[in-house]
């Protein structure tokens, strides 16, 4: 057995056989055989989704590294395969603001459709009142996504169920998947022959996955321990965190939350460290909210607050070309701190998000907002290199405007 350091990660032989036999076998997709000319990487997704970078970086295709510009990149290389990890976000801001309220009727519509099984093909759909336009909606949105995507891989965020059922109904099988840096890196992963939306997928055969509830106290969402071939045998000279990651019997504590469903696919809630309580008592985990908001067109990014507080509020980035549109012209001339406290404004945000929400939980949902002019990025310190929000810093900096939205 040798050892092999990656960054500050040991991986064994063993952990060695199991990367590569995750990265270069492709197994679970030999069904849907893509060229390997035009894919279209995000190296954002520094878990699940690099499984389909070894291709693409010795193919010597392009690499995104900026998570925002993929809208504009599909549009301009037309790529078969999209291993990508903020899909939902990449979809939003593919939507321009012309096209916002179009758009909104279209998912509305393939959604309903969707869940009950009818054919939502623009030539085959019997439940549509205007053809023509639900055609060519259909043909743009398939045209945003550069027109011959034939699948996209999505990990490293939660997908909103809509927006997946949404680009499913485009013709475009998304395939979501879970995994993480130790454990080189698939641990979970949907397949042509095994998929289910809005779920990581089944375990890959070899990794042993287990659901422990007395980390969370909750039911049935706790966290993820994982243990099998894939995984780590430490952190490089840091014997204190490797303690806290890996147990005795060589388990990996993800410290992510989640659960498995009767047919086996994995549900992922959160992450332990971003839960937390309000003052009623509930847990909230913060992520799946956000995700969900951020699948509007309107919203470019948000951040879901409510520690020790009576009930959760939101910080929301606002994408000021749609939302100048959907203020029929109230907005031209004026300044961008001017529409950030333009109530009419904040109540079309405010509308979005409740729509976004509909499904959740009361004590889940947002009661109040605050629109802020400044995006969440790496160059600010506001996010961090796989795209994770910096709670501790967003909350320092926009102190006084969560304060106000609790008197």
């Amino acid at each position: 057995m040798y050892t092999l350091i990656v960054g500050n990660k040991m991986y064994s032989s063993w952990s060695l056989r199991g990367w590569l036999v995750t990265k270069l076998s492709g197994a679970p997709f030999r069904e849907s055989p893509v060229s390997l000319n035009n894919l279209a990487p995000d190296p954002a997704t520094r878990g699940f989704s690099p499984t389909g970078l070894v291709p693409c970086l010795v193919d010597g295709d392009v690499v995104v590294w900026d998570s925002l510009a993929i809208a504009e990149y599909l549009a301009e290389r037309h790529p078969g395969m999209w291993p990508a990890d903020p899909v939902a976000r990449a979809f939003a801001r593919s939507m321009s603001a012309e096209m916002h309220s179009g758009f909104g009727a279209l998912r509305s519509e393939m959604t309903m459709c969707v869940r009950e099984r009818v054919d939502v093909r623009p030539w085959s759909t019997p439940l549509t009142r205007n053809i023509a336009r639900i055609e060519a909606l259909w043909t743009e949105a398939r045209r945003r996504f550069g027109g011959r995507l034939r699948m996209a891989l999505c990990g490293g965020a939660a997908l909103s169920r809509d927006v997946g059922e949404f680009i499913d109904t485009l013709g475009i099988p998304v395939y979501e998947g879970y995994g993480m840096t130790e454990t080189s890196p698939i641990i979970t992963v949907n397949s042509p022959s095994n998929r289910k939306l809005g779920t990581a997928g089944k375990v890959l055969d070899g990794v042993t996955l287990c659901i422990d509830t007395v980390a969370t106290g909750d039911p049935v969402d706790g966290e993820i321990v994982v243990r099998g071939p894939n995984v780590m045998r430490g952190y490089y000279n840091l014997p204190d965190e490797t303690a806290k990651a890996i147990g005795p019997a060589g388990e990996l504590r993800t410290g992510d939350m989640g659960h498995v469903d009767a047919e086996g696919y994995l549900h992922i809630t959160g992450r332990i460290a971003e839960q937390y309580k309000l003052e009623n008592g509930k847990y909230v985990a913060p992520s799946p909210l956000e995700e969900k908001i951020r699948s509007s067109p309107l919203v470019a990014n948000v951040m879901v607050f409510g520690l020790n507080r009576p009930h959760n509020v939101a910080l929301v980035v606002p994408n000021m070309e749609v939302l100048k549109a959907l203020l029929n012209g109230d907005g031209r001339g004026k300044e961008l701190a001017e529409l950030l406290e333009d109530e009419r404004a904040k109540s079309i945000v405010m509308a979005e998000i409740d729509a976004a929400l509909a499904d959740c939980k009361g004590y889940e949902r947002i009661k109040k907002i605050a629109l802020i002019g400044e995006d969440f990025t790496q160059d600010n310190g506001l996010l961090t290199p796989t795209m994770k929000i910096r709670r501790k810093r967003v909350v320092e900096r926009w102190s006084k405007e969560i304060d106000r939205l609790y008197q």
